[in-house]
């Protein structure tokens, strides 16, 4: 697949799609990615900063609230599919991780991609119980403060 292209929309809010489509790594490649992130900066910056002011303004503790995180392509079907994570413990697995060691180096390169843009990466492991058709493991964007 080439690199994405089409309205990119947030359904669910996380959720980044592409003319209604979710990215599925086994059908982009790492490079493909990166170059996606970097032509989507824009609009993906914008959104989360536009939903950021607007849960302050209704927050009772502002200064509790961080920018939410873009979910941007699915790695793997399944939670703790061994293509993607090398943890031999799912106690080792945190639901959110921030650092790297948990992929294969094929999932790694997905990382690099997107640490290669001005996001940071971060894997999201979203369980059974995730809304319909998004369980997995995820790698979102997060927006530098």
């Amino acid at each position: 697949m080439p690199v994405p292209h089409g309205e990119i929309s947030f359904k669910p809010t996380s959720l980044l799609r592409v003319d209604g489509e979710i990215i599925e790594a086994e059908t982009i490649s790492a490079s493909e990615l990166h170059d996606f992130v970097i032509a989507s900066t824009d609009t993906i910056s914008s959104y989360v900063e536009s939903f950021h002011r607007h849960n302050l303004l209704k927050a009772h503790k502002p200064e509790l609230k961080e920018r939410m995180v873009i979910h941007t392509a699915r790695l793997a079907l399944h939670e703790f599919d061994r293509s993607v994570i090398t943890a031999l413990n799912q106690q080792d697995v945190d639901t959110i991780n921030t650092s790297p060691r948990i992929l294969t180096p094929e999932a790694r390169e997905y990382w690099d991609a997107v640490a290669a843009t001005s996001f940071q990466p971060e894997i999201h492991i979203r369980g059974v119980r995730a809304l319909e058709g998004t369980s997995g493991v995820w790698l979102s964007l997060k927006t530098p403060k």
